[in-house]
């Protein structure tokens, strides 16, 4: 059984009261106050949902943040076409959520790239003939990920 902050109680209680929802139809209006509360009183919903599903550490700590904003940018973008009651206004982002998460995993899947910690400049005399190959290898895998960038971005990185 998961346990849920008192932190998580509070947002969820506030998202889920009469308050919420005369905001909701105030931001509806488009009164750039309730906008800006209302977004005050989301976001933290939103970057649990983000994080909760794209992760809490290292660089999925930043992406989940940076999905987070980016479901702020589109509700706000369609906050002056929302015409449904107030009350479904949260499954409405949701939705939106929903979809910058999986958008995210997308682009995840398309990334062809292989980060590589080190990148080493020259042959070692010295090595052993596995670590000769392993070093080709390398510049080979090296020689593929640049020729997936376009000509300038490959050129760049060979300067």
């Amino acid at each position: 059984m998961q346990v849920i902050s008192s932190d998580a109680t509070e947002i969820f209680a506030r998202l889920k009261s009469a308050a919420f929802h005369e905001l909701v139809v105030s931001s509806m209006a488009g009164e750039r106050d309730a906008i800006a509360t209302l977004f005050t009183w989301i976001r933290p919903a939103i970057v649990r949902y983000c994080r909760s599903r794209i992760g809490r550490s290292g660089s999925a700590y930043s992406s989940a943040d940076d999905v987070a904003q980016e479901i702020c940018v589109a509700v706000l973008g369609a906050l002056g076409r929302y015409n449904d009651e107030p009350e479904s206004f949260l499954p409405f982002v949701y939705g939106i959520a929903a979809h910058k998460v999986a958008d995210h995993y997308r682009r995840a899947g398309r990334d062809r790239s292989d980060p590589s910690a080190d990148v080493p400049d020259g042959v070692d005399v010295s090595a052993s003939p596995e670590q000769l190959i392993m070093a080709a290898d390398l510049r080979e895998r090296l020689t593929d990920l640049l020729n997936t960038l376009p000509p300038r971005q490959r050129e760049i990185l060979r300067l």
